[in-house]
């Protein structure tokens, strides 16, 4: 089934779960834009090739062609790093955003761990937000983690986790945290899914 209108953001290409997930995305015929940290245009086209190269595609592989495109930003900053003009285009074509980027150092500083976890949330959510407004969003899919429930004993839940927990480490505080902010934003209409992986080794 072909999307020729659908437009995917996805954030964290470059990390494992990111980068198995755009190939998908791209065989549904939908239009791709990567949020990339990089220094310069050079910078972003070798970490761009670097990933043609890893899913085994040419730059101008016929099915893809024009539909894939990345660019500079940082999911830590104000609409994601990307200037005004950028921003309000993809605002404008993006149907459904994936937010896979993140910091899995586990021994990172709180104020770290929440610029990368909970600030980026809260970033992506505000670019969904405008996206809502304009009229053709159609969701936010955040990539979580199991160690949300820190240090909770059994099995974990697929719900909300209101319960007082401990943490082994400030990547788990700040991405319950990101959570947390994440089920507001759902509460307040905002159409998103959180999912939870646990250790992620490769593919299944």
């Amino acid at each position: 089934m072909s999307h020729p209108m659908n437009c995917v953001l996805i954030t964290g290409a470059t990390g494992v779960i990111g980068s198995e997930v755009v190939p998908l995305f791209l065989d549904d015929d939908f239009q791709v834009r990567l949020i990339v940290r990089a220094r310069s245009p050079e910078h972003l086209r070798e970490r761009t090739d670097e990933l043609l190269r890893y899913w085994d595609r040419s730059p101008d592989e016929a099915r893809w062609a024009g539909r894939l495109e990345a660019l500079i930003g940082d999911v830590c900053q104000p609409k994601l790093g990307l200037d005004d003009a950028t921003f309000d285009r993809v605002v404008g074509e993006v149907t459904h955003v994936v937010h896979a980027a993140g910091n899995v150092k586990l021994n990172q500083p709180i104020e770290e761990a929440r610029q990368s976890a909970l600030d980026s949330a809260r970033h992506v959510a505000e670019l969904a937000w405008a996206c809502q407004r304009s009229g053709r969003f159609v969701k936010l899919d955040a990539v979580s983690t199991v160690g949300v429930a820190g240090r909770m004993e059994g099995l974990v839940p697929e719900r909300p986790l209101t319960e007082p927990r401990e943490f082994h480490n400030n990547y788990e505080r700040a991405k319950a945290e990101a959570e947390q902010y994440l089920l507001g934003e759902l509460a307040a209409g905002l159409p998103l899914t959180i999912h939870r992986p646990s250790m992620v080794v490769g593919r299944s």
